[in-house]
This record gives structure tokens, sequence and C-alpha cells, in this order.
């Protein structure tokens, strides 16, 4: 069983960091940016986003906390639609490596769409990369809908694929 708890201002440099991080190599996996230019621009959007850092209105990050664990298994940030204020965003949920697995994501979600629905939101939205398999299982299994899938092809030869 887990609980979502608000991050601490403690826990912040530790989520900050993972978030930039994992944006980075997600981005740079995806084609979306090259690897030499991923941090900063992770860093760049990271910063828009979240301008004042926990104190960002609109904005909750949760620490996923495990009874029997002393840390984090993961960290969940969602906030609400900058054009549709009934509508929630999730802008990351990351569960740690070695605590991927046990359900703690599936519990994550569940309890956060129980809040928001508390709330008044009328919907959750996210964004996931197509490479992301598990994730986009887990998220379909749990109620979400693909409702735009956005393509492209490279203009340059890439890995013998032609567009």
């Amino acid at each position: 069983m887990i609980t979502l708890v608000k991050l601490s201002d403690q826990d912040y440099p530790a989520f900050k960091e993972q978030t930039i991080q994992n944006y980075a190599e997600q981005s740079v996996r995806a084609g979306r940016i090259a690897e030499s230019e991923a941090l900063a621009f992770s860093k760049r959007t990271v910063g828009k986003v979240l301008p004042r850092g926990l104190k960002t209105e609109g904005h909750t990050i949760f620490s996923i906390i495990e009874a029997s664990e002393k840390e984090p298994v993961g960290y969940l940030w969602v906030g609400s639609h900058s054009e549709h204020p009934r509508q929630a965003f999730i802008y990351d949920l990351f569960i740690k490596e070695s605590y991927r697995g046990n359900g703690y994501g599936r519990e994550a979600i569940r309890q956060l769409k129980t809040r928001l629905a508390e709330m008044g939101y009328e919907s959750v939205g996210l964004h996931v990369y197509a490479f992301n398999e598990v994730a986009i299982k887990l998220y379909s299994k749990e109620g979400f809908e693909t409702i735009s899938i956005t393509m492209k092809c490279p203009l340059k030869e890439d890995k013998g694929r032609d567009c």
C-alpha cells in the first residue's frame, strides 16, 4: 500500500534532478533532440513549467511512499491544464527502477484520480512517448484513452528506413 504525500522542500532537489535527467533521456530516445543538447533543453523546460518550484501555482508534486520504505519509491507531478481548468495533467510519474513492477504506479494513479475527482476535476491527461510500452499499457488499463498521435519522419536516411 502506498500513500501520496506532498513533496517536502527537502526532497525537491532530488525530484528536480531526477525529472530533468529522465526527461532529457526520454527526449533523446524519442528523437526529439540531440543528446548533446538534451540536458540543457530539459532544464529549460522544467524551469519554465515549475518556475517557483514547489510554490508554482496550480502544480502539486507528491512523493509516493510505501509504508515499509524509508525513502520515496517514486514521484508524481500533477497540475491544472493551462487552457482547461477542470482538466488536470500528469507531468511526470516516476517509479525508481528497483521498485518497478510492484503496482506502485497503478496505485498512485488510482489514488490521484480519486483525489482529483473529489477536487472537482472532470478529467486527467498525460503525455507518454510511444516507446514506453509499459507505461502505455498501465495507462490504458487505468482508463486513459489515446486522443492524439504525433508522428515524425526523418528526412535523412535513418537506420535503413525510408520515409
